[in-house]
C-alpha cells in the first residue's frame, strides 16, 4: 500500500453626493408670472452590502508516529507531519507543510508536503536535509505506503472518496476491486466497527480491512483513523494493527498538538505521484535461498519500473552508502564483505566515522534494535 492561502479581503467604500439644486424668482415690472415649483432632490436607493467573511485562520497540526523500520526486525523509526498553511493548489484546497523522518542519533531526513482537502490525496518531495527545504526546488516524488492517511488512500486507488463515503454510516462493507499500486494489486472489504477507542492522542473510529492480493496474500487488520473537525481537518491515522497471528507492521501516532516545525521552509504545492502496479519477479524464490532480497528499481519519480536480486554484499555497499556523507568515496571491499556478513546473519551494524563523516570500519553484527 496512497497549504500559506494568502486571503485576500476586498472592501468596496461607496460615496454618494447628493446635489440640491434651488429655483428662485426675480420682481419684474410686469404681472408677475407664476413660479414652478421647485424639483425635490433626488433620494438614492440605499446600497446593501454583504459583509465579508473574517478570513478562515488555520493553526499549524503537528503529529508523531512511531513507524517500523522495514530495514530490519524490532527497529522503529519516528515520524513527524507538520501542517502549517492553508493554500490552492491545482485549484484544490490543500495543506502545505513538511515531514521529518528520524532514528536517533541526529539521522534525520526531510520533505515537503501536499494534503488535499477533497479526498485526502497526500503528495510529498523526495526526502533532503533540512536546509534543502529552504529553496523552491524540490520534486514530488512516489509514496511506497501511505502512513499518514492510509484509508485515504487505498479508497483513492480504488476510485472512491473515503471523505464522503457511505462507509462511515453503514453497516455493510465497502467493497473495492483491483486496487492497483506500485507494490500490490489487491481487493479490499472495509467496515466500520462501530468503535471509538480513546486511549490515544485523539479519539479514533475504528474500521476493519480485509485485503487479498493478486501474490496470493490474504489478511485482516484494524485502522483507527480520527473523527474530521476544524481541529482534525482529515481522518488521520491514529493507529494500525494487523491481527497478530499475521506479524503485519502496525504503528500509532505519539501526540498531537497544535505547534509549527520552526524549520525555514518555502512552501510548494506538490502534485501526487501515481505508478503502475509492477507485478512481483518470479525469481523471488532463488534469490531469497540465496540470501538475496528484492529490490525495486525506481525512474525519477519513485516508481518502481522493475525489480532486481540484490545479494548481501550489495545490499551492503547501498547501506553503507546510506550511512556516510555524500561527498565520501565509496566504502571499502573490506568494509562491504564485513557489512555482507551481518546481512547474511540476519544482524545488524554500525559504523566508526572519520570527521568527514566517512565509514571506517564496520562494528560487530548485532540483533536488530540493540544499541551499537
Amino acid at each position: 500500500m496512497n497549504g500559506n492561502s494568502n486571503y485576500v479581503k476586498i472592501f468596496a467604500l461607496l460615496l454618494v453626493s447628493l446635489l440640491l439644486l434651488g429655483c428662485s424668482g426675480g420682481q419684474p415690472s410686469t404681472p408677475p408670472a407664476t413660479t414652478p415649483p421647485a424639483t425635490p432632490p433626488v433620494t438614492q436607493p440605499p446600497v446593501t452590502t454583504t459583509p465579508t467573511p473574517p478570513a478562515v485562520t488555520f493553526s499549524p497540526i503537528k503529529m508523531d508516529y512511531q513507524v517500523p523500520d522495514m530495514s530490519g526486525p524490532g527497529r522503529n523509526v519516528d515520524m513527524t507531519l507538520w501542517l502549517e498553511k492553508k493554500m490552492t493548489c491545482n485549484g484544490r484546497d490543500a495543506l502545505v507543510g513538511v515531514q521529518k523522518i528520524s532514528q536517533g542519533q541526529g539521522n534525520n531526513a526531510w520533505s515537503k508536503v501536499t494534503v488535499y482537502l477533497d479526498n485526502g490525496e497526500f503528495a510529498a518531495s523526495e526526502w533532503k536535509s533540512e536546509s534543502e527545504l529552504a529553496f523552491d526546488d524540490l520534486r514530488s516524488t512516489a509514496q511506497n505506503f501511505e502512513i499518514y492517511l492510509t484509508l485515504n488512500d487505498i479508497f483513492n486507488l480504488g476510485g472512491k472518496n473515503f471523505v464522503t463515503d457511505a462507509v462511515w454510516n453503514s453497516s455493510e462493507p465497502t467493497i473495492l476491486k483491483n486496487v492497483e499500486s506500485m507494490s500490490s494489486l489487491s481487493n479490499y472489504s472495509i467496515v466500520k466497527t462501530g468503535k471509538t477507542l480513546t486511549n490515544y492522542p485523539v479519539p479514533c473510529t475504528e474500521f476493519r480491512l480485509a485485503e487479498k492480493s493478486a501474490a496470493g496474500y490474504s489478511g485482516t487488520y484494524s485502522i483507527c483513523v480520527a473523527g474530521m473537525s476544524n481541529e482534525m481537518p482529515l481522518p488521520f491515522v491514529v493507529a494500525v494493527g494487523y491481527d497478530q497471528e499475521q506479524g503485519g507492521p502496525s504503528w500509532t501516532m505519539k501526540s498531537f498538538s497544535h505547534e509549527a516545525s520552526g524549520v525555514v521552509s518555502v512552501s510548494q504545492c506538490l502534485d501526487v505521484v501515481k505508478c503502475s502496479y509492477v507485478p512481483w519477479p518470479s525469481n523471488a524464490q532463488a534469490c531469497e535461498s540465496q540470501n538475496g532480497t528484492i529490490q525495486g528499481m525506481n525512474d525519477d519519480k519513485g516508481c518502481v519500473t522493475r525489480y532486481e536480486c540484490w545479494l548481501p554484499e550489495q545490499r551492503a555497499l547501498n547501506r553503507l552508502k546510506d550511512m556516510q556523507a555524500p561527498s565520501c568515496p565509496a566504502p571499502s571491499d573490506a568494509l562491504v564483505q564485513a557489512a555482507a556478513v551481518c546481512i547474511s546473519e540476519q544482524m545488524d551494524f554500525g559504523v566508526e566515522s572519520n570527521s568527514q563523516g566517512c565509514a571506517t570500519s564496520v562494528s560487530a553484527c548485532r540483533p536488530f534494535g540493540q544499541q551499537q
